[in-house]
């Protein structure tokens, strides 16, 4: 059985979720804004972490992986059809290598283990959801 690719399109605006009809990549630094009501999605979206975003700014990650993982767990919970979140990612670009100081073995040891602690303390508090990191 073959399935087809499906592309996500990058949206700055959560409240397309609602009205797209599309599969969006949106983004958590867009989506913590919202305190009370979240959008609910019509189509499968993905969750990126904001990771560009959040080391351009502040030369690290000031979001902890458990507040990500309860972030997610919670736009999965309320807006549906979360397909997958990404992981936080630590970007290997030398604007980046530059911000934080670090070299790309150091921001490739960081990803994965984030990318693990992200799965571990996702299957800890939400064991039965459908969509992984």
């Amino acid at each position: 059985m073959t399935t087809n690719p499906v592309n996500f399109l990058g949206s700055h605006e959560p409240s397309w979720l609602r009205s797209a009809g599309v599969p969006l990549f949106i983004s958590h630094r867009r989506l913590m804004r919202l305190k009370r009501t979240l959008p609910v999605a019509i189509a499968p979206w993905a969750l990126d972490s904001g990771g560009f975003s959040e080391l351009s700014l502040y030369g690290g990650w000031k979001t902890t992986p458990s507040e990500y993982v309860d972030a997610t767990i919670r736009y999965d919970r309320e807006i549906g059809k979360l397909q997958f979140a990404a992981p936080q990612d630590w970007m290997c670009e030398s604007e980046m290598l530059a911000r934080t100081g670090m070299t790309i073995v150091d921001h490739q040891r960081l990803t994965v283990d984030n990318y693990v602690l992200l799965q571990h303390t996702f299957r800890f508090r939400s064991p039965l959801a459908e969509f992984r990191f």
